[in-house]
């Protein structure tokens, strides 16, 4: 697994952007939430964006990303196999893209690809990354623990998880 590029690229770029698939499910919301927190809480000097569309205020999603913005930053695609399922794809722009993905390999994009097939979810990938020896002395404690279960959304999504805190 290539955590240390993960890691670096990370440090280097001032603004990210964190993209996932079309109609989410709960591992593609919540892979963008434990990337998202794991950097507001370990960089505090960079511009954190949540990127794709949502129906619902469920997360810190940004409405509008600026083109300017996405040009500038590291953009990370999280739980997404192909590159015609990102959910918008401004993500095209950015200045260096990373994938990290738990599906078979059938459509590498992007300048560096993290995919583990042997993961059950992205979430679990993710959690391997935060734990890999690269990323040892970084705080982990504000992550979410995610539990499977059944919510729903009235009229609008059907969400497979819970949030709950260490």
């Amino acid at each position: 697994m290539q955590t240390k590029k993960l890691l670096e690229k990370i440090k280097e770029y001032k603004n990210i952007c964190i993209y996932r698939h079309i109609r989410p499910d709960g591992d593609a919301v919540f892979s963008q939430f434990a990337m998202y927190q794991f950097i507001k809480d370990n960089f505090k000097d960079k511009k954190v964006e949540i990127c794709g569309l949502l129906e619902y205020d469920l997360l810190p999603y940004s409405k509008e990303i600026d083109d300017e913005f996405v040009k500038k930053s590291l953009v990370l695609v999280v739980d997404t196999a192909s590159c015609g399922r990102v959910d918008d794809l401004s993500y095209e722009n950015g200045d260096y893209i990373i994938k990290i993905d738990h599906h078979p390999e059938t459509d590498p994009y992007g300048d560096l690809n993290i995919v583990d097939d042997l993961c059950s979810s992205t979430a679990e990938l993710i959690s391997k990354i935060f734990l890999s020896k690269d990323f040892k002395g970084y705080t982990l404690s504000k992550l979410p623990v995610v539990q499977w279960s059944s919510i729903s959304i009235p009229n609008k999504v059907n969400i497979n998880v819970i949030i709950t805190e260490n």
